[in-house]
């Protein structure tokens, strides 16, 4: 096969030629392909370096959110948790005079000495918890008279009790704010926890 070259001044097109064993190279696809190709190894590298970095970025980006997402659907769910509790410990009359009955349990079962204890309830849970306290006969390691009277500014279930010039408060309220904290700090724990 013989080889010979021809410059042309504009670009040719649906050239043929009689012989089969010809061919057509424009002169600039001449140089490239005698040319190494380091260029477009160096180009497509690039691509790939920029294109890897785009991606992680994005997949930071991605995970940041998800973290703030979680964090917040957590603090929800925490969130409804108190407020079931608190649906369920006032749903009925038998409830609310257990948790009394635990309130004044937890308020009345402290090491102090003193000769009278007067326990505040609501009205609505007086007479239950009066007739609790001479029926259960759990008292009676307490050396000091209890007197149960009515204060309808606490909560049916909560109670107070005062012993002297101190006194001591069993609030549900309070107690579901304690009960709140401590599942959102261990919500906070658990997100800031490596996995």
């Amino acid at each position: 096969m013989s080889k010979f070259s021809v410059q042309l001044d504009s670009p040719m097109q649906n050239v043929r030629v009689a012989k089969a064993d010809c061919r057509v190279i424009l002169s600039s696809e001449s140089a490239s392909q005698t040319e190494p190709k380091a260029d477009a190894r160096q180009d497509t590298a690039a691509v790939i370096a920029a294109t890897s970095q785009a991606i992680e970025a994005a997949l930071k980006d991605v995970m940041t959110k998800l973290s703030m997402q979680s964090q917040t659907l957590q603090s929800t769910a925490a969130n409804y948790a108190v407020e079931i509790v608190r649906v369920f410990l006032n749903s009925t009359d038998e409830i609310i005079e257990q948790r009394l009955r635990e309130n004044v349990t937890r308020v009345l079962d402290q090491p102090d000495a003193y000769s009278e204890a007067t326990l505040f309830v609501h009205s609505d849970c007086h007479d239950a918890i009066q007739q609790w306290l001479l029926d259960s006969g759990s008292f009676e390691s307490i050396e000091c008279e209890v007197k149960v009277t009515v204060d309808d500014q606490l909560s049916p279930g909560d109670c107070r009790v005062n012993f002297g010039n101190s006194g001591r408060l069993a609030s549900f309220e309070e107690q579901l704010k304690l009960v709140s904290a401590r599942l959102k700090q261990t919500v906070r724990d658990q997100l800031e926890s490596p996995a």
